[in-house]
């Protein structure tokens, strides 16, 4: 009996250009082709909506959602206060 797999294709900036233009569609040939085999997951800033982020993977148009800007972004607190 074959051990199940446990591996996963992780993708991080799934709503930024670079994923839209280029790595959904190659992912989109892979599936077509029989080739991609794994589970694919993306990972993105939580300021998409699921319905937004799958609506942009069915269309060639911008979500109206808009990601927020890097200077509104702050990194999480890892413990160092006090330090």
């Amino acid at each position: 009996m074959a051990a199940p797999r446990s591996d996963a294709l992780v993708l991080f900036g799934v709503t930024g250009d670079l994923a839209h233009k280029m790595i959904f569609p190659a992912l989109y040939a892979m599936a077509k082709r029989g080739v991609l085999t794994t589970p694919v997951i993306g990972v993105a800033l939580p300021a998409w909506s699921l319905e937004c982020g799958r609506s942009r993977l069915g269309s060639r148009r911008p979500c109206s959602q808009k990601a927020p800007s890097s200077s509104s972004l702050q990194a999480p607190n890892m413990g160092t206060e006090g330090r």
